[in-house]
């Protein structure tokens, strides 16, 4: 306990020392404004560089007239004193989305409290989040910090992905939050015409992992009485990767194994987005935390009978969990179309309100 409040209490001096040291200075591409997205990932988590590839691709379909800057998170307090110094009318913010707000991941939760002080005087808008913390403790601790960080910023817009968290948010900075899907669910994927011929079980081994090893022998053992090649696939990608493919490559190398899949068994919020967004059949089983079966339910289970919830994890309710996928894809097995309307006019009017229409015209 003490080792971690000493890692909290350093974070927010290696944020101060980070940018006060940083002396990144951002050249404008031409007069248009700019929208800059923060703490972009850069590693090697491949939900988390599809929901940077989802925001970029996002902006430049609704802003037309700006230019959309993604900083990466290695950059980001390195660019801070030039983008405050630099600002120009029509400039704004995004923080990055995902599930980063809690004290699940703390060095993330306080980039973005020391983001919104440090950048007062500009507009700032955060991609929808999920909250998670670990112990009402966290919660209480976490969130206040959070509420005085946020609660003087004149023009800042939260945004939650998922029921549970927009009340949370909500409970901490009034009914102001805004509520829309994940990211990568607005992402447009070309459906190429791949033979689905193989099982893909996309499973954690990290601290959201709620599968036991009971659980995970039963569904490998469902999956190989199916009688199909068989691939064990991570999200996790070699640092070494993004070295020599963008995060776009990486992202559409792994939507491509998704397309080729005829039954997806994941734990993960982007498996099962993934799946989503190819059309793929898909079993989902729950984590630790609840921002997959909030997607689920808030977002995809009336709109993808393709895609199926296991809350138990019994060899009998995963074979009808894969059943049911199977049928539910004969039924549509379209790309779901949701509605990001509120999240979209929030950008479009802090964009009016900052100096500049839509199209970027002054």
């Amino acid at each position: 306990m003490k080792n971690k409040r000493l890692k909290h209490a350093l974070i927010p001096l290696y944020q101060r020392w980070a940018t006060l040291r940083g002396g990144i200075q951002f050249k404008r591409r031409d007069e248009r404004p700019t929208a800059f997205v923060l703490l972009a990932p850069d590693y090697g988590n491949i939900g988390d560089l599809a929901i940077g590839v989802a925001q970029h691709a996002f902006l430049e379909r609704l802003l037309p007239g700006y230019n959309v800057v993604s900083i990466p998170l290695a950059e980001t307090y390195a660019h801070l004193r030039s983008l405050r110094r630099n600002s120009k009318p029509g400039d704004l913010i995004f923080l990055v989305g995902g599930g980063n707000t809690g004290d699940l991941y703390p060095r993330a939760h306080f980039g973005r409290n020391f983001i919104v002080q440090y950048l007062h005087g500009l507009p700032i808008i955060s991609f929808p989040q999920s909250v998670i913390y670990s112990s009402p403790e966290g919660r209480r601790v976490f969130g206040e910090r959070e509420r005085r960080a946020f609660r003087r910023h004149p023009r800042l817009r939260l945004f939650a992905r998922e029921q549970a968290s927009l009340n949370i948010f909500r409970e901490i900075h009034g009914e102001s939050v805004g509520y829309a899907p994940d990211i990568v669910l607005s992402f447009h994927v070309e459906q190429k015409g791949f033979a689905r011929d193989l099982a893909l079980m996309v499973l954690r081994n990290d601290s959201e992992r709620l599968l036991t090893d009971t659980d995970d022998a039963t569904i490998r053992d469902v999956v190989a009485s199916m009688g199909l090649p068989t691939v064990s696939q991570d999200h996790e990608v070699d640092s070494r990767v993004l070295q020599s493919a963008s995060p776009r490559e990486v992202v559409d190398d792994m939507l491509d194994r998704y397309r080729r899949a005829k039954i997806v068994i994941t734990d993960r919020l982007h498996g099962m987005i993934f799946a989503a967004i190819t059309g793929t059949p898909c079993v989902v089983l729950p984590n630790t935390n609840q921002k997959i079966i909030g997607t689920y339910e808030a977002w995809l289970r009336d709109r993808c009978p393709y895609i199926e919830f296991a809350a138990t994890r019994d060899r009998a309710s995963i074979e009808a969990a894969v059943a049911r996928a199977a049928e539910g894809s004969k039924v549509s097995s379209e790309r779901p179309e949701l509605d990001f309307g509120e999240f979209e006019r929030t950008i479009v009017e802090y964009a009016a309100q900052s100096g500049c229409g839509r199209n970027g015209a002054l």
